[in-house]
């Protein structure tokens, strides 16, 4: 496939899976998810792209390798999900930037929820697939019934390709490094990335038809198992 349309800009979504092939074509923007920020090095072409990191608070707080690798590939957004001071991320970051934040669970869930045929149920029945074991399901499900557990839905990724759709209406979205499955990364996954995984492939499959097929992927196997096309140059 090479590109469709004089008129539609390819915009990049990144991840960490290990093996992943990056586009040779032109790229407009990139959407970083977390520490895959770092892999941005490795596209070929010309660098005058608009570079925007996806991350959650609760990741930038906790994990300093992850942090490092953001504040390093300098972005040009940075876009936050739950409650983080921006001040304190300026005085992490040594350069202007722009910035967007997702304040709490019910604007990240609002969010994400306009994406998936049944809304707010998807989000809800996903997280079904988040334990394996049928006690712990009932566990995890009481969680979220009384609170205790506010975050749903997809992962950082995921969320990262769910903002390239919405704030890329008429480009070709393109997937590199998002797995939508357990597997390898470059780096270090915690037990909680890789069942979240299981929760992304379900929503993925219930995503939104007017998303998907506007959606390719640089690996063929994937193209395949998502029934998504294949970025062909």
């Amino acid at each position: 496939m090479k590109n469709q349309s004089q008129s539609h800009k390819n915009i990049l979504v990144l991840g960490s899976k290990k093996g992943l092939k990056l586009p040779k074509s032109r790229i407009f923007k990139v959407y970083a998810a977390n520490g895959a920020i770092s892999l941005i090095s490795k596209l070929k072409k010309a660098k005058n792209f608009e570079l925007n990191c996806v991350t959650a608070a609760v990741i930038y707080l906790r994990h300093k390798e992850i942090r490092k690798k953001i504040l390093n590939s300098k972005p040009n957004r940075f876009v936050i999900k739950g409650n983080l001071n921006i001040q304190d991320v300026k005085k992490d970051f040594n350069h202007k930037f722009k910035y967007k934040k997702f304040d709490n669970n019910v604007e990240i869930n609002f969010f994400q929820s306009k994406f998936f045929k049944r809304s707010k149920l998807s989000l809800f029945f996903s997280e079904y697939f988040y334990e394996k074991n049928f006690i712990k399901k009932i566990i995890h499900f009481i969680k979220i019934l009384f609170n205790f557990k506010k975050n749903i839905g997809v992962s950082t990724g995921f969320f990262s390709l769910l903002l390239a759709l919405d704030e890329n209406k008429k480009s070709n979205i393109i997937i590199s490094g998002i797995s939508m499955q357990e597997g390898s990364h470059f780096f270090k996954k915690k037990r909680l990335f890789i069942k979240r995984a299981r929760v992304d492939l379900y929503l993925f499959k219930n995503l939104k038809k007017n998303f998907k097929e506007r959606l390719y992927t640089t690996d063929k196997h994937q193209s395949l198992d998502l029934n998504i096309k294949y970025f062909k140059e």
